[in-house]
This record gives structure tokens, sequence and C-alpha cells, in this order.
């Protein structure tokens, strides 16, 4: 009996493991979490750093206060918005290279309104550095 239903368990897994994954409708976070990623690359020409930092639907709510009050931020505002947050996120990180202190300077940013849960609205900002 214990050798049938073993294999059961192990059919049941089988199955499980072929049926087709579905995507997910929102973000994988917590309604009141902010995620950061962030990934270095090293070339022979300096160091790159992409940020991102996903914002949950409560964070997000805060955020959009003070970047557009009305909560409807335009392009524009978002654009301003990623540039400033690029700008203070490249002087919060640390780079030090054979001890000497080194800079960051901001290539590429943007800023998205993304969909959350219950149509609430989530934000994601890319920093390239």
């Amino acid at each position: 009996m214990r050798g049938v239903r073993a294999g059961v368990v192990v059919m049941g897994a089988a199955a499980l493991a072929l049926l087709p994954a579905g995507t997910a409708g929102a973000h994988p976070l917590g309604n009141f979490t902010v995620n950061h990623s962030a990934a270095l690359l090293l070339t022979p020409d300096g160091i790159e750093l992409a940020a991102v930092i996903d914002r949950a639907e409560i964070p997000t709510a805060q955020a959009l206060q003070d970047i557009s009050p009305d909560g409807s931020p335009t392009d524009d505002v978002l654009a301003a918005s990623a540039v400033q947050q690029c700008g203070a996120l490249a002087g919060d990180v640390r780079l030090t290279v054979d001890g000497e202190a080194a800079s960051w300077t901001v290539t590429d940013t943007s800023l998205e309104v993304l969909p959350g849960a219950a149509g609430l609205p989530t934000l994601r900002l890319n920093c390239q550095l």
C-alpha cells in the first residue's frame, strides 16, 4: 500500500509540473512594501549600476502625494521625478576604487505607474548609473 500511495503522489507532482504557468495579474509585493534591486556590471571602462525600486500600493500613494498631489502625474512630471530620485540615489550609493571615492553619473532614468492590486497604482523607478 505504501508503494502505491507514493506512486500516486509522484504522479500528482509530475502532473502539476506539466501545467503551464500563468502570469501574475499584479506585482509580487505586499501592499506596504518597497522592493530594491541592484545589478553591477564591471567593464574595462568602468562600473555600471542598474537600480530598480518597486513601490507597492501604499508607498505609491504616499509618493504620489509628493510627485503629483492630484494623483495623476503627467509623463513630464514622472520624468522629472525620475531624474531627481535617481540623482539622490547616485549620491547615496558609495563606490570606492583602490580606496578612492568615485562618483556616479546618471545615464538614464524612468518612473512608471503600473497597475497593482484592486486597480491601485504602483511605481517602478529605473536608474542607470
